[in-house]
């Protein structure tokens, strides 16, 4: 073997254990946060005094379906590199779409019940978030569709390394993103202005929705950016869009966890020092009977 390929092949088995250890680490963290808040899940979800609402469906597929997820995106990407073949290949792509989206409708799905909850579960602005949600998900999932459908071979003429994606269907997935994360973001802060003068502003659940909601806006639009920036720009090979996608998973199933547990363990602790007001009675009929844990 010629000096020159030896140098390209062990760049390339480089890569691939960077690759696969940041792969790794992503269930590794994600492991590590199951186990760190399994307690608090234990008490303040799980108890023989607390009903499962749907909210707590939400909570339990943030939870659990990433990490099988985490599981079989690693084992399909071993069986990838070891033998790869077009068919196990677009099976990987399918696995990696299905999932993303998922995991994505169920953070969004979370973010809308809270905004809906603020404004105390009025029916008109559950049918306009529900269409949001609904018109949103409908152009993330034309996206990926689009997509896949469009996937070219790249080098090698191999399906394993594609060609880069047409521009306009990865801006009709963002599109989709977009509509849904502005919309929930502009109605919490409608919300506040509004009510800006009545001290309600500075009440603990509506801080909570703000902060939660801000910084979960921010952590989805940088890392939509990021995967598209891959995507379109390929200075990347698909190793290093695997790792990415891992971690994109893990960050996501982790701030829906917390998104939940959040304002269940806010709604406790207003229990427990007797502060109710509308707002959080309506988060209590979202999020569950707020009794006290023993």
């Amino acid at each position: 073997m010629s000096e020159p390929a030896v140098v390209a092949a062990t760049k390339l088995a480089r890569v691939v254990w960077a690759t696969r250890g940041a792969s790794i680490g992503a269930f590794v963290f994600l492991l590590l946060e199951f186990v760190n808040g399994f307690r608090e899940e234990m008490e303040y979800l799980w108890t023989k005094r607390t009903r499962v609402r749907f909210v707590t469906y939400l909570y339990a597929w943030s939870r659990y379906f990433p990490l099988c997820a985490q599981i079989v995106n690693f084992t399909l990407s071993e069986v990838t590199y070891a033998s790869p073949s077009p068919k196990i290949c677009f099976v990987a792509y399918i696995a990696k779409a299905v999932t993303s989206q998922l995991i994505t409708t169920c953070v969004e799905g979370i973010l809308a019940v809270r905004v809906h909850a603020l404004y105390n579960c009025s029916f008109r602005t559950g049918v306009f978030l529900v269409t949001i949600l609904i018109l949103g998900t409908a152009l993330e999932i034309a996206g990926t569709a689009t997509t896949l459908a469009h996937l070219e071979p790249g080098i090698g003429g191999s399906i394993c390394v594609p060609d880069r994606c047409p521009a306009a269907t990865l801006a009709i997935y963002a599109s989709g993103t977009g509509i849904i994360q502005i919309t929930l973001l502009v109605m919490t802060l409608f919300r506040i202005l509004v009510n800006r003068h009545t001290g309600w502003m500075r009440t603990p659940v509506v801080s909570l929705v703000l902060r939660d909601g801000i910084l979960v806006f921010v952590m989805l639009a940088i890392m939509t950016s990021v995967l598209i920036s891959f995507e379109i720009m390929r200075t990347a090979g698909v190793l290093v869009w695997n790792a990415a996608f891992s971690w994109y998973v893990t960050l996501l199933s982790i701030a829906g966890c917390r998104l939940v547990m959040n304002m269940r363990k806010l709604a406790v602790n207003q229990v427990r020092h007797s502060q109710r007001n509308s707002t959080m009675t309506a988060f209590s009929s979202i999020f569950g009977d707020f009794s006290v844990p023993s």
